[in-house]
This record gives C-alpha cells, sequence and structure tokens, in this order.
C-alpha cells in the first residue's frame, strides 16, 4: 500500500523438539496483530492470527506495541484435556550503560499476570500512550501449572 519495499535478515534459533523441554519461542514484535481470515492463506497466518513481523524493533509514543509467541511442550491437564499456564509480563526501562557498552535495566511497574491460560499460542497489543521515549525489554515467564516447570523469553525494543 506504501510502495515501501523490506529486506530482513536474522538468525532464527530453531528448538530442538527432539526433547520434552517445556520451552517459549523468541518474541516476535508485530507491525500488526489481528485476527486471520478465515479463508484463504495469506503470508505471515499463524493459527487464526495474522503476525505481520515488525521490521526495526522501534515504536512511536502513542503507537501500538503488538508481540507474538508459543509455548513448547507444556503438559495438558488430564480433565481438560488443554495446558494450564500462568503467563507473566514484566517491562523493564533502560537506566543507564555500564562499562562494557551493554544497558542496565530496572524494572517499570509491576509484571502483569494472567492465570490458568489454555492456549499454547499467544499474540497481545496495546497502546504505548504515556509511555516516554527510551529503550526496553519486555520479559515473558510461562509456568505450567501442570507440572510446574518453568520458562522465559525476552525481547529489547524502543520508543522514539
Amino acid at each position: 500500500v506504501t510502495g515501501e519495499l523490506f529486506s530482513l535478515g536474522e538468525r532464527v534459533p530453531v528448538p530442538s523438539f527432539r526433547d520434552e523441554t517445556f520451552k517459549l519461542s523468541g518474541i516476535t514484535l508485530a507491525a500488526q496483530l489481528r485476527e486471520g481470515p478465515s479463508t484463504g492463506d495469506p503470508p505471515f497466518l499463524v493459527g487464526r492470527l495474522l503476525v505481520i513481523p515488525k521490521m526495526e524493533p522501534v515504536y512511536k509514543a502513542g503507537s501500538e506495541l503488538a508481540y507474538y509467541f508459543q509455548v513448547y511442550h507444556a503438559a495438558t491437564d488430564p480433565q481438560s484435556g488443554e495446558a494450564r499456564l500462568d503467563l507473566s509480563y514484566r517491562f523493564l526501562v533502560a537506566e543507564k550503560v555500564q562499562k562494557s557498552g551493554e544497558l542496565t535495566f530496572t524494572p517499570l511497574g509491576r509484571p502483569l499476570t494472567f492465570t490458568d491460560q489454555p492456549g499454547l499460542v499467544h499474540g497481545y497489543s496495546f497502546p504505548l500512550t504515556g509511555w516516554p521515549a527510551g529503550d526496553f525489554k519486555l520479559q515473558v515467564t510461562a509456568t505450567d501449572r501442570v507440572t510446574g516447570r518453568q520458562a522465559d523469553s525476552e525481547v529489547r525494543f524502543s520508543v522514539r
């Protein structure tokens, strides 16, 4: 629609599915995240979600942050036949640069927690209204209620 063409090159870690280790995929930042069409097979359709990746991890203040990830090898509850996950989302803000050049992050508010989630595919979006400019990190922790196992993943992004 805009007439712009982008190219993106990135190493993507592919998890081994030989073992049954409870883990999370990498978190994909999305330029667009919405319910996909019920017919057809458009690009970037993952399950029922249309996940258009964000080319650069930079958002404008007041725009919408969207992200997507998957949970691998969660146990199923014997009664419901579904996964039972507690998900925690923690945002951190970059405070200072260390001598090594790495950023030091500190928590930004309390983590958001969603308990007893049945799905293995998760996509969320929310407005960055009122967020200051800066560098941030999103940490996701999943706890499998059936086995007690935990896994986490994180992604960095900026607001300008």
